[in-house]
């Protein structure tokens, strides 16, 4: 009879712990998903723009071709630091969405502080690898401005 009850404390604290663990390691996981932004970078919603409004101030960018594991990113500059931040997209971009009638233009550029070569972009690209630009997990900068 000891040793049952024994093994179900065993049992007990291993569930307990199991459950502490997961807990902790999917907090932080999306927390360090949640792309770190300057106030600059954060567009402010007043209270007359509607939250579809919002979402035509963002971009979608994609490590995968056809925007597999995708992170939406706000207009704003972005440096190698910064794209490596969005959970490591520093030279790993490779489509990007940018909504219709949004009127935002990407500007990836090779170099980590925004240096030559770029190529620029004002609309969706599915899939950058064979795309004309040659760009795809090349970026290591990149800004989103409102043109």
């Amino acid at each position: 009879m000891t040793k049952n009850f024994t093994n179900i404390i065993i049992i007990l604290v291993l569930v307990v712990s199991a459950i502490y663990f997961f807990t902790n390691v999917f907090k932080q996981s999306s927390q360090s998903q949640t792309p770190s932004q300057t106030p600059s970078q954060t567009p402010s919603q007043t209270p007359s723009q509607t939250p579809s409004q919002t979402s035509l101030k963002k971009v979608k960018i994609a490590k995968n071709c056809n925007l597999e594991y995708n992170v939406e990113v706000e207009v704003g500059q972005y440096n190698a630091e910064q794209l490596n931040g969005l959970d490591g997209f520093y030279k790993e971009i490779s489509s990007i969405e940018i909504p219709r009638d949004s009127r935002l233009k990407v500007i990836l550029y090779e170099g980590n502080n925004f240096e030559a070569p770029s190529a620029e972009f004002t609309s969706s690209v599915s899939c950058l690898s064979g795309h004309p630009s040659n760009f795809n997990d090349r970026a290591g900068s990149m800004k989103i401005v409102l043109v």
